[in-house]
């Protein structure tokens, strides 16, 4: 039987630079490599200059540097190196060094160092600074996404106070947020889509506001981004995934091809675009284009945009709100303004005059503004203690017809009317609207009827009186 032959583990890629002015010795340290499972892709240098261009133009894995060299040496290796920021490992090897200068070596930077008799060590040191290495690359990756994650969360509470506490235009909070949110992702461009329904019955889309960084071009104008439908245009994909609340991120290059070329056409390496839901529907969503380099989006950085889509969709909902009272209230207004009826709002706690309709104003012969100074007890000519009764009887009903009263005019006549009371909400408390009807006319029409029936009925008693008198003559 013929033995089979032990399969080889593959080996592992390495990029390693090598300072070292023999070639024989570096020829060495490849073996060595090679028997410790690596598959070295090197560059031997032995000068500043070389080193600078090879530390420039390429990222290393590690650096392995002889101690002595004739014209370079490790400490100045060592320095060039720590310049660039790299993670690498610096390994020093050397034939001829004393502990302190080991030690010296690794204060300065240095990871760790090998002796030429005991380059046994060397893949073992290797793989250990690597692995350092890496770990030091996810700390401070990590760290970097946690500072972005709270720019972001802070640029999303900016939002808050800005599209739900401050009394500034829609238009004006959106672009200062956008551009916080720019600011805070780094990133070349942030935009709002709102969803619409085209006439084909399809679900299409429009850009809203956009914010771009310096030396990117903006989309604003772009045709596609003013009347985008999904599926025709090729983003199916997005329907589907924005519609369940799930964002759509990643390089355009690993995107679907039906999505990549409009993507391409305005410089998209990496997109994260995120949807905006307003009352449980999917209103549209905010994106975030990167058009520099290709950039990897960690989970907490796209949680956090979630946040500020969560933001703009409760801001949305607010405004929606606002415009529907303002269509309200100025439909409102309208009727009351062209009501001939007098109409005027009491403030329950001072008994002032809140606001008053023209027809009201005109009846009692006041502006506005002096009615807006005046007390109830200045116009209505009962008691106090009437007044506040009936006042008090209204908070308790809410609404109930008081019935006929007199009101005083400026000149000083007396108006007879009759009156209707409701409590109502205005800003945030309860005030009475009260609504008079002037029936003096009425009064005068009614008081004259009775009179004259009381003539005739006077008369007519007059007449019987006389035919049941007896005549004496």
């Amino acid at each position: 039987m013929v033995a089979l032959a032990k399969r080889r583990e593959p080996l592992t890629p390495l990029r390693v630079l090598i300072v070292e002015d023999s070639e024989d010795d570096a020829l060495l340290l490849l073996r060595e490599l090679e028997r410790g499972g690596y598959e070295p892709d090197h560059e031997r240098v032995y000068t500043p200059e070389a080193m600078k261009e090879a530390l420039a133009d390429s990222e290393w894995d590690a650096i392995v540097s002889d101690y002595h060299m004739p014209h370079f040496g490790a400490l100045e290796a060592l320095k060039m190196w720590r310049e660039t920021g790299s993670e690498a490992p610096f390994i020093v090897v050397s034939g001829k060094v004393g502990e302190d200068v080991a030690v010296e070596m690794m204060k300065t930077g240095a990871y760790d160092y090998v002796m030429e008799d005991n380059l046994a060590r060397l893949c073992a040191t290797v793989e250990r600074g690597l692995e350092e290495a890496r770990q030091r690359r996810e700390r401070k990756r990590a760290e970097r996404e946690l500072r972005r994650r709270d720019a972001i969360l802070e640029a999303v509470r900016f939002a808050a106070e800005r599209l739900l506490g401050e009394a500034v235009s829609w238009e004006e909070s959106v672009r200062s947020i956008l551009r916080r949110l720019g600011e805070a992702t780094r990133t070349s461009r942030v935009y709002i889509f709102e969803n619409f329904v085209g006439d084909d019955g399809e679900l299409w889309a429009t850009m809203r506001h956009e914010w771009v960084a310096t030396s990117v071009s903006p989309q604003v104008d772009n045709p596609l981004m003013a009347a985008m439908p999904y599926r025709a245009a090729g983003y199916g994909r997005w329907v589907e995934m924005l519609g369940r609340g799930e964002p759509v991120y990643g390089h355009t290059r690993e995107f679907p091809k039906s999505e990549q070329p409009e993507l391409r056409n305005q410089d998209i390496l990496s997109i994260v675009v995120v949807p905006i839901f307003v009352e449980g529907r999917w209103w549209g969503f905010i994106g975030f284009d990167e058009c520099i380099r290709e950039r990897q989006w960690s989970t907490a950085e796209v949680s956090a945009l979630g946040a500020a889509a969560g933001t703009l969709g409760a801001a949305i909902r607010r405004r929606r709100i606002e415009e529907e009272l303002k269509q309200s209230e100025e439909r409102y207004r309208a009727v009351i303004e062209q009501a001939t009826d007098g109409i005027y709002l009491l403030d329950v706690g001072t008994r002032r005059v809140l606001e008053s309709n023209p027809s009201f104003q005109k009846m009692l012969g006041y502006a506005a503004e002096e009615l807006r100074e005046m007390e109830v007890y200045d116009f209505v000519t009962h008691s106090r203690e009437n007044v506040d009764s009936v006042i008090q009887r209204t908070l308790e009903q809410k609404r109930r017809l008081v019935g006929e009263r007199k009101y005083r005019r400026k000149d000083g006549t007396l108006m007879d009317v009759e009156v209707g009371v409701s409590v109502i909400s205005y800003g945030d408390k309860d005030v009475i609207c009260t609504i008079i009807r002037d029936i003096t006319e009425r009064k005068r029409a009614e008081e004259a009827l009775a009179r004259s029936e009381n003539r005739k009925r006077n008369r007519s008693a007059s007449r019987c009186s006389a035919w049941t008198v007896p005549c004496w003559r």
